[in-house]
């Protein structure tokens, strides 16, 4: 199959409350004022990325999609708390809201998914699963100092929380204006 005829998908966990959208947003929005040159996470792209998969064949996703059917989940709460950021301070390419309640439940969703994954044709993820919601992706850092104290004086700051319902297959399609989400795929949890 060509890249063409594939799908770009990631697995994801959305955020119902809007409350926690607001406060994610506006995180991303005083993000500009340190006078770095960023692009915050627009509002309705704000998830919790459990797994990037890339490009998948037809075959790939069914594969994915009869994972799902077989993960077996309670709900459970997932709280922001706090900002972070990728890669180091030298190097900064994320600016990230952590994720304190519920980082054990999706460690654990990661962690059953991860050998179906592989054996459906996905690479490996090298890096683990790493619990966090990208709020910004730094292009240039122009004050340093600035950004870092931004993020230090928010260690701690709470985002809110809410209830994990499920999880989500998404399709990303890029664009000019960013990437274009839809949803393949919903699996409920118990």
């Amino acid at each position: 199959m060509s890249l063409a005829q594939s799908i770009r998908c990631f697995l994801a966990v959305d955020i119902p409350e809007a409350a926690i959208l607001d406060r994610l947003v506006a995180a991303g929005r005083d993000l500009l004022q340190t006078g770095n040159d960023l692009r915050p996470v627009s509002p309705e792209n704000l998830h919790v990325t459990l797994r990037f998969l890339g490009d998948a064949t037809p075959e790939m996703l069914r594969s994915v999609e009869a994972a799902l059917d077989e993960l077996h989940v309670a709900s459970f709460t997932v709280e922001f708390r706090g900002l972070g950021f990728f890669k180091d301070p030298a190097y900064i390419t994320v600016i990230w809201a952590g994720i304190k309640a519920g980082a054990n439940e999706l460690t654990a969703i990661f962690n059953m998914l991860e050998p179906r994954l592989q054996r459906a044709g996905f690479r490996r993820e090298p890096r683990g699963f790493s619990p966090h919601l990208t709020i910004a992706r730094v292009k240039v850092v122009r004050n340093r100092a600035a950004l870092l104290d931004f993020v230090a004086k928010r260690t701690d700051y709470a985002f809110g929380s809410f209830t994990a319902q499920s999880l989500k297959l998404k399709r990303s399609v890029l664009t000019p204006q960013g990437p274009i989400y839809t949803t393949l795929k919903e699996r409920a949890f118990g």
